[in-house]
């Protein structure tokens, strides 16, 4: 029934798109599904505090109930997650978890909580952008994550994981809602599906999300859902409370057997001029089956390299004035994409070469890789200098 609620959203009219700005969205007991496309030679570099916890449980009916063992569940994950575009479609990544897991127990229980830490689960993967036109784009997306701990008593300190290897393979597809010359209000939409080891139930990720972010400086914000669908395969046991929360004193927070979840999310941030971007978010859980009830609070900063593409001359030289000028109506600096006022009907053709030109000089040299009669989109191809451009500034054809 979730599955085909979410299949929904995408149906015309649904007015349902979305997009992942960060790792919030997801609680800290699944690993986090998101895309990580980076631009060709660009890289990033993030770094996440989060906390997460949980009290009680979501039955197989969506009920919540409390585990009478439990006063709550909590962890805390510091995780850096680097990517690299290798070239203008393919990107790799990497995820780094270290852990602590905590257990505290009511003190009319006689059972004993505790404290564990480690390196938590870690992820490597690779990103395709199978499409790109006009601002819109599509990447699949493989990705493992592996743990790095071992679980070996369950009685003894609590377990860092569920200590499986899940293999996941899906699609993100993001459109343009709406930009002007200081900011781009993007949308994403992404489902998959993951393989785990060791009998645990195969599901679907999946996400929702739209993010406003400044074309230079200034305020980050998202908001979405995201989750997980299970597909019931799990062969560990028929009954759930059998064998999950083992270790965490029922909290599902471990083990969960065929696990439904899913989790509203909210972030607010600041991009400085130096393209780091400082975060805050939070996110709650608000329906589940067979799955911790909890919240995430999280903080982080990503640094972004690699944008100034080219080593300009000192004093770059103005292209010689030409029969043709064109204006920019638009640009996404994510995609690395502008467009102009001018198209076929202007003699515009495939794989012209232009410079934009701002108030302070040349900013990029682009080629044309899309026409219409009256608009002409460009790719970056190199940055003159480390500047932003904007609606208004002046292209212009090389000879």
């Amino acid at each position: 029934m979730l599955l085909a609620w979410f299949v929904s959203l995408f149906l015309p009219g649904s007015g349902a798109f979305a997009d992942i700005l960060s790792t919030y969205g997801s609680p800290n007991w699944i690993p986090t599904w998101d895309s990580h496309h980076e631009a060709a030679h660009q890289a990033s570099l993030g770094a996440d505090l989060k906390y997460y916890n949980t009290s009680s449980n979501y039955d197989s009916s969506g009920h919540p109930f409390t585990p009478p063992n439990l006063d709550h569940a909590d962890r805390i994950d510091a995780q850096f997650t680097g990517a690299l575009g290798l070239t203008d479609r393919l990107s790799l990544f990497a995820v780094l978890d270290l852990r602590r897991a905590g257990v505290a127990t009511p003190s009319t229980s006689a059972q004993n909580g505790g404290t564990s830490y480690g390196l938590g689960d870690q992820s490597i993967g690779a990103n395709f952008r199978v499409y790109e036109k006009e601002l819109v784009s599509i990447d699949f997306q493989f990705q493992l994550d592996f743990p790095a701990y071992v679980n070996s008593d369950p009685n003894a300190d609590p377990e860092l994981g569920d200590a499986t290897e899940n293999l996941s393979a899906g699609i993100f597809g993001t459109i343009p809602v709406f930009q002007d010359g200081e900011r781009e209000i993007s949308a994403r939409a992404g489902i998959g599906y993951t393989y785990r080891t060791a009998g645990f139930s195969a599901d679907i990720p999946w996400l929702l999300q739209i993010r406003s972010e400044p074309k230079a400086r200034g305020l980050l914000a998202s908001v979405g859902l995201t989750g997980i669908q299970s597909l019931n395969t799990d062969s560990n046991s028929n009954s759930p409370q059998t064998v999950a929360g083992l270790g965490t004193q029922g909290s599902f927070i471990t083990n969960a057997v065929n696990p439904t979840l899913i989790t509203a999310g909210a972030q607010i941030g600041y991009r400085t001029a130096k393209d780091i971007d400082f975060t805050i978010g939070g996110s709650q859980s608000i329906y589940g089956e067979n799955a911790p009830k909890g919240y995430t609070l999280g903080a982080g900063a990503a640094f972004h390299f690699g944008k100034e593409a080219a080593s300009p001359p000192e004093s770059p030289t103005p292209p010689p004035q030409t029969s043709l000028n064109a204006t920019v109506s638009a640009f996404n600096d994510s995609f690395h994409l502008a467009k102009i006022d001018r198209g076929s009907d202007d003699g515009v053709k495939v794989g012209d070469i232009f410079d934009i030109i701002g108030k302070d000089g040349p900013i990029a040299r682009c080629q044309i890789t899309d026409l219409k009669s009256h608009e002409a989109v460009l790719k970056i191809q190199k940055y003159y200098k480390e500047a932003y451009i904007e609606k208004g500034d002046t292209a212009r054809r090389e000879n």
